[in-house]
């Protein structure tokens, strides 16, 4: 009976804090250009972003947003008129601070843990080849940007990604950055 009671004490607990921080979850989509420096000639590639989030209002202004999103990134370069193509696709985890200003408009800032999941590189019209061995698996970075949240869902938001850490295993210096722009629904 006690623990009954208990069990029923703390539901009740728990569903007055659930409606003390709201909670918002849903799907985005977008696009991301991608690039690195350290690299000679480096051009950006454009990749596909896609996932999911859920978003906790801390207070009337400020709230807390997590994220699991697959990003496509890499780069390209062109030396001696060979172009490369460095694919790298990772499973990114954000976690955004988003401070709304004036109505849905909102900045974040946060930070972003990915894992690499494919790294391929293709030299000219040749096949394109595994890379992964040569990649940094973990990839941390920070982020701001900034997003529109409309009053019936829909958000759309812009956002950059640069990396702290080394891209690359063997070499120094070399991180890399996305551009993000994506739209998504509140639920």
């Amino acid at each position: 009976m006690k623990k009954s009671l208990l069990a029923l004490a703390a539901l009740l607990l728990l569903g007055g804090a659930a409606q003390a921080q709201p909670w918002s979850f849903g799907p985005k989509a977008g696009v991301a250009f991608s690039s690195i420096n350290g690299v000679e000639n480096a051009r950006a590639r454009t990749g596909v972003v896609a996932g999911a989030f859920v978003e906790s209002a801390i207070l009337d202004w400020f709230s807390i947003q997590g994220e699991l999103l697959y990003s496509q990134q890499g780069f390209d370069t062109k030396i001696d008129g060979v172009k490369t193509e460095c694919r790298l696709d990772y499973i990114a985890m954000p976690v955004v601070a988003k401070i709304y200003l004036i109505g849905g408009l909102n900045l974040q800032v946060g930070a972003q843990a990915a894992y690499l999941i494919n790294a391929k590189e293709q030299i000219g019209e040749g096949p394109s080849y595994g890379i992964k061995n040569e990649v940094n698996h973990y990839n941390v970075g920070v982020l701001t940007g900034m997003a529109y949240d409309f009053n019936f869902g829909l958000f759309i938001e812009g956002r950059y990604h640069y990396s702290l850490t080394n891209t690359f295993n063997t070499i120094r210096g070399q991180r890399g950055g996305a551009l993000q722009v994506m739209v998504g629904w509140k639920f």
